[in-house]
C-alpha cells in the first residue's frame, strides 16, 4: 500500500515486473503503471519507507532491491550463495531495520537500510 493509501504496489513474479495499482473510490482496482522491470529476477516480497522508496525482495537471485521513486533500481543486498539471504519473500521493517523471511534456508534476516520504514496501514472493512 503507497504511504497515500490510494494505490497498491503489486510484484508480478514471473514477468520480473513491479507495478503500482490506483484504488478506486469505491475501493476497487483502477489503472496500473508499471514502476520497474527486474530483468533476471523474481520479485517477490515489497515494502516502502518514509522516503517513498520501495523495496523488493528478489526470491532469485537472492537480494534485495531499492526503487527510488524516480524509478532508478539499486541492489542493496545480493547473497550469491544465498547463505545468509536465502531467497527472500516478505520484507518488513522495525525503524530502520528491514526483516526478510528466507524461503531457502528457513530463516529471518535482518538487514539495517538507514532509512526508518514505513508503518503498515490499517486496514478498512465493512
Amino acid at each position: 500500500m503507497a504511504a497515500d493509501g490510494r494505490s497498491l504496489f503489486v510484484a508480478e513474479t514471473f514477468a520480473s515486473k513491479v507495478f503500482r495499482v490506483a484504488i478506486r473510490d469505491d475501493d476497487s482496482a483502477g489503472d496500473r503503471e508499471e514502476v520497474a522491470t527486474l530483468p533476471g529476477s523474481l520479485p517477490d516480497g515489497l515494502a516502502l519507507d518514509v522516503e517513498g522508496n520501495l523495496y523488493v525482495g528478489c526470491y532469485e537471485p537472492s537480494r534485495v532491491l531499492r526503487i527510488a521513486p524516480s524509478g532508478e533500481v539499486e541492489t542493496l543486498y545480493h547473497d550469491l550463495t544465498a547463505h545468509t539471504l536465502a531467497h527472500p519473500t516478505n520484507l518488513a521493517f522495525r525503524g530502520t531495520t528491514m526483516f526478510t523471511s528466507n524461503l531457502g534456508r528457513w530463516h529471518l534476516s535482518r538487514l539495517e537500510v538507514g532509512i526508518e520504514g514505513l508503518p503498515l496501514p490499517v486496514g478498512r472493512f465493512g
